[in-house]
């Protein structure tokens, strides 16, 4: 740099330098769907009605005009997701991303703590609940040795509905959490509060069978690490970014292996049939494949009059007061999820048994509705990843928690189902209180008071 050069120049230069350049291709909306769904919907697709029917105890429903509406519903949600991040200017910001001020920094710093307590009373209660029902206190470790029954443990540990829900607080802390060791400063006790979760997850995850319970904390923890990493980097860090889905996919496999292992493998595999390494691909696949042919079966056969969306309204059927009172039961007339497992169980098999995302919004809202919903679903992800990646507060604690629905969409709607509400609610709290404090701190210029 020149010794003549202007401070403007020079600080024009320096925030160039500290800007994201562009931003991680897979984290964004229409990546990861784009990454997770074409591929699992061809397979489904190419998979023949024999291979079904052995592989996973379902005849195949899924034809090629179904394969094709799923296609469209994969091209429209992808549409409407990246138009906002197209239509987006980059930040003319300095710093280092998450870029938290004092005052969002602070906010989050007093945060912490509180969800922290409120995700372990959940946890707290669900290993009480065990103990009240006859688990031993070792179970879980005894089912992690392969001493003890996996379905056993996961009986006796079966959430309490509004008391173990607590636990789905921890989705929220982990956001948190990873923003403020982003910005950097954070505490020896946040890591240690961090690491305490992630291992009572994972405890759930592989001593109860709730695989769910542990990725719903490491995709958003993926999803800050990443882009801090990104944005801060030289070129080979972030090639090494961009190419990691290449990477957690074996990493995907060997979890997935060693849960299975303790869950089905001890069932299946004590009555011979096919090798481990095959059972495992099998299953994992499975879960993909049979969620899109178990969409099918439903817009088939689970539809019926009067049919209000159940599966993309789940947090509000499963709200405090509309659960207990059966509401949805009472407006329709009939049980939908009840309808779900009646399909499932006569026309699939109940063990397979995710109705599959794009399926269910086909069957809330119609085919025409549904691809107007999925819009308008793409189009509200991309506006959160925009925000995300510039550092707006909103974005920075709500995309890491939908991004866990992006990359389960194939599947189910993961950011409508109840399970999703408490994080989703805690975080939206958080955006409320930063903006009311805002508007305190707002100075209200005084009038002059004439001579």
């Amino acid at each position: 740099m020149s010794a003549d050069a202007s401070p403007a120049r020079r600080s024009g230069r320096l925030r160039a330098l500290r800007r994201p350049r562009g931003f991680v291709w897979w984290l964004s909306p229409a990546g990861g769907v784009l990454l997770v769904a074409p591929a699992t919907i061809a397979l489904a697709w190419a998979t023949s009605d024999e291979r079904y029917r052995e592989a996973w105890r379902s005849p195949k429903a899924l034809t090629d005009s179904g394969a094709v509406h799923l296609l469209a519903g994969v091209l429209v949600f992808a549409i409407g997701a990246l138009w906002p991040v197209a239509a987006a200017s980059r930040p003319p910001v300095a710093g280092r991303w998450p870029y938290l001020d004092g005052r969002r920094h602070g906010l989050l710093a007093r945060a912490e703590l509180p969800l922290f307590a409120m995700t372990m009373f959940g946890y707290v209660c669900l290993f009480l609940a065990g103990l009240s029902r006859g688990a031993s206190p070792l179970l879980i470790v005894q089912v992690l040795l392969g001493s003890a029954d996996a379905n056993v443990a996961k009986s006796q540990f079966a959430p309490i509905a509004g008391v173990t829900t607590f636990t789905q607080f921890g989705v929220g802390y982990v956001v948190v959490a990873a923003l403020l060791l982003a910005a950097g400063g954070a505490s020896r006790g946040l890591r240690l509060r961090l690491g305490a979760l992630l291992l009572c997850a994972a405890l759930r995850a592989f001593g109860l069978s709730e695989r769910l319970a542990l990725l719903e904390l490491t995709i958003p923890l993926l999803v800050v690490a990443a882009t801090v990493t990104w944005a801060r980097r030289g070129a080979w860090a972030r090639a090494a970014v961009a190419l990691l889905p290449a990477l957690l996919l074996p990493t995907l496999v060997v979890l997935f292996a060693v849960s299975e292992r303790l869950r089905s493998w001890q069932f299946y595999g004590a009555r011979g049939g096919s090798p481990f390494s095959t059972f495992v691909l099998d299953r994992l696949s499975g879960y993909y494949v049979t969620a899109y042919n178990n969409g099918e079966l439903l817009v088939e056969h689970a539809g019926f009059p009067g049919r209000l969306p159940y599966d993309n309204l789940g947090w509000l059927w499963a709200a405090p007061g509309a659960e207990q009172a059966d509401l949805y039961t009472r407006l329709t007339g009939e049980n939908a999820g009840t309808n779900t497992f009646t399909v499932l169980r006569q026309y699939g098999n109940i063990e397979f048994n995710n109705p599959g995302g794009f399926g269910t919004v086909y069957l809330d809202f119609g085919r025409w509705g549904g691809l107007a919903y999925l819009l308008l679903c793409g189009t509200v992800l991309g506006l959160a990843f925009v925000a995300f990646v510039r550092g707006r507060l909103a974005g920075l604690l709500l995309y890491p928690i939908l991004a866990i629905g992006v990359f389960e969409l194939p599947r189910y709607v993961y950011w409508s189902a109840g399970r999703a509400t408490p994080a989703l609610a805690a975080c939206v709290l958080l955006v409320l209180l930063f903006r009311q404090g805002r508007r305190r701190a707002v100075p209200v210029p005084s009038r002059s008071v004439a001579a």
